[in-house]
């Protein structure tokens, strides 16, 4: 099976500070949507991601969490987008890592990618929608509420807002 895999991420620069070494960091989110070819929702999730300060390392995570969750499902493919084309360039190898902890996270997105064919990742234009034509939270949206930036009433059923403090330390 192929899926659709959208993620997004966001920093909550409202709630940022900046630390001893004179870096900005903001909490960060996830949002992750998966969908059958025929845009059928399958799952998804608001992933907090701590606090981090990088938006490219916070893109990056999200579309690793989307891609361990495809995996899991069983797809042997993805047809994946991100509003984020540096997050594209890094993984098309046209844009070198700028960082340690990022050349490290495009080396676990190339390990998880070698085991999906097709493995498609395309960048796409951010809406900035909240709920997509189908009604269907938009990973934009996920990202916010997962960062704080965003308080939703209620979540939609099927909804899952996860800590990545449950898998371990970030890079």
């Amino acid at each position: 099976m192929i899926v659709h895999l959208e993620t997004d991420a966001s920093l909550h620069h409202g709630k940022g500070a900046r630390r001893a070494d004179g870096t900005w960091w903001a909490p960060a989110g996830a949002g992750v949507v998966i969908r059958t070819m025929q845009m059928e929702t399958l799952a998804m999730f608001a992933v907090r991601l701590g606090d981090l300060g990088s938006t490219l390392l916070a893109e990056g995570l999200a579309h690793e969490f989307g891609l361990e969750q495809v995996v899991a499902r069983g797809a042997s493919g993805v047809r994946a987008r991100t509003d984020s084309l540096d997050l594209v360039r890094l993984v098309s190898g046209e844009k070198s890592a700028p960082s340690p902890a990022i050349e490290e996270l495009n080396e676990r997105l190339s390990r998880i990618a070698r085991r999906l064919d097709p493995y498609d990742l395309r960048w796409a234009r951010s809406t900035h929608v909240v709920r997509r034509g189908d009604d269907t939270l938009s990973a934009d949206a996920l990202a916010k509420i997962a960062s704080g930036v965003l308080r939703p009433r209620a979540l939609p059923d099927g909804v899952r807002i996860e800590s990545w403090a449950e898998r371990g330390p970030l890079p």
